[in-house]
């Protein structure tokens, strides 16, 4: 399903298109496409950052150093164990621990040549962007001596995941995202539960959307785990 299918599905089962439902119609998307970012853990919405460079005496890194505004955790993070290292050409790297923010800064409390080397940890830190999206910094430690090169594993939507991206309801568009391809139940139910509840429907078409939505999205979470590794050297649960 694109873009252009999703909205018009939209209006046909609300059958409303009426000018200031169509405006929130995104909205509508965007909520759907949210719930199921934050339901699901799964490698398809895994991604790796560009490159990111260090800075030497650095410990923070956010989102003017690379790391995209809007995913909803870090977890992974691999470095160039030497200042020549190269992620490109791979290696050699080794994979950061992640600890505890207070734990690191207790044990790495400065930069002094003490506190300072090649990282092998870091922690996570959640705020708001000033674009008002959720932001994840890293802390690394001890602070990198050198300029290393490392690649950071994320989840979470940023802005250019969504199949709203530079689309406005009302212009054609044959824009799709995994998500609008492979579950598309989860966008539609989704956004029509939003848009039903904007125009302020029938409570038994309202509970009917929202059973649909929530079969669909655990078809997607059921999918979803069942493609997670678990083994004695790997836990499906972050923070290790």
């Amino acid at each position: 399903m694109n873009y252009t299918e999703l909205e018009t599905a939209i209006q046909d089962y609300c059958q409303n298109s009426e000018t200031s439902f169509v405006s929130h119609i995104n909205e509508f998307i965007i909520s759907a496409e949210n719930k199921a970012f934050e339901a699901i853990s799964g490698d398809m919405f895994a991604k790796f950052s560009t490159a990111v460079s260090t800075v030497v005496d650095q410990r923070y890194y956010a989102a003017a150093d690379g790391i995209p505004d809007g995913i909803q955790d870090i977890t992974g993070i691999r470095m160039c164990e030497t200042a020549s290292g190269n992620i490109e050409t791979g290696g050699p790297m080794r994979y950061l621990l992640r600890r505890d923010y207070s734990f690191l800064w207790e044990a790495y409390p400065g930069t002094t040549s003490d506190t300072t080397g090649t990282p092998q940890f870091y922690a996570t830190k959640a705020s708001i962007s000033n674009s008002g999206e959720s932001s994840t910094s890293i802390f690394l430690a001890p602070a990198p001596d050198a300029i290393y090169n490392m690649e950071i594993e994320y989840q979470g939507k940023t802005v250019a995941d969504s199949i709203t991206s530079d689309n406005t309801p009302g212009t054609a568009s044959t824009t799709t995202t995994w998500l609008s391809v492979s579950f598309p139940d989860v966008l539609l139910y989704g956004a029509l539960v939003q848009g039903y509840t904007y125009m302020k429907g029938e409570a038994d078409v309202m509970a009917g959307y929202q059973k649909q939505f929530d079969e669909s999205l655990l078809l997607l979470k059921n999918f979803a785990e069942s493609r997670q590794e678990n083994d004695d050297y790997k836990s499906n649960e972050t923070g290790a």
